[in-house]
């Protein structure tokens, strides 16, 4: 006799909210890892460079990465936001600017939760990667919650080297992760 075993994988899709140097690292490194990634960013220009293996910054093997998961049909890059409309989690990765006082201008932060609030599938996460000030992804988790009571946020700020961001971000020697609720922390300790 024989048995049959069926296994049944499930991708989930990612999508990546800014795509400079932290966000062109994270779509790299989560293509890597098989799953179907999707970078959105505003910059036509960016995106029309990622498409052809160009990142804004040079890091050791990220154009070669990146190349490797636009051949495999696992990463797409786009300046339409409708494209992460089907995806389970969503990493907001612009690089928050900081002024001369040390004070950061969140305002991308805010424009990036709105614009996504009113796209996003039900039970979607997202991810807050940039750097924000404490209590402010509070904020943010009230305007996603506000539109659709699904929908949850996390913080798992990003500690890259530059040189060695790649390698930094899938072999970390540890991970941070703050929810406030015990079922998207769970989904996200499971990604």
């Amino acid at each position: 006799t024989y048995k049959v075993y069926i296994y049944i994988i499930f991708m989930v899709k990612i999508g990546i909210f800014g795509l400079w140097h932290l966000g062109s690292v994270l779509a790299a490194a989560w293509s890597k890892l098989g799953n179907k990634v999707v970078g959105f960013d505003y910059d036509s220009i960016v995106i029309n460079n990622l498409k052809n293996a160009k990142p804004p910054v040079f890091e050791p093997f990220l154009s070669d990465t990146i190349e490797k998961g636009l051949n495999k049909g696992l990463l797409e890059f786009s300046n339409d936001i409708m494209d992460l409309d089907d995806c389970d989690f969503v990493f907001i990765t612009y690089d928050t600017p900081v002024d001369d006082a040390d004070e950061s201008d969140t305002s991308i932060l805010t424009k990036a939760i709105n614009d996504l609030k009113t796209i996003l599938k039900k039970n979607a996460i997202v991810i807050v990667s940039s750097q924000s000030p404490v209590g402010f992804c509070s904020e943010l988790r009230k305007i996603l919650i506000d539109q659709d009571s699904s929908l949850d946020l996390a913080y798992s700020p990003e500690n890259l080297r530059l040189g060695e961001a790649l390698k930094c971000y899938l072999e970390p020697d540890r991970i941070i992760l703050g929810t406030a609720n015990r079922e998207t922390r769970k989904a996200c300790m499971e990604l």
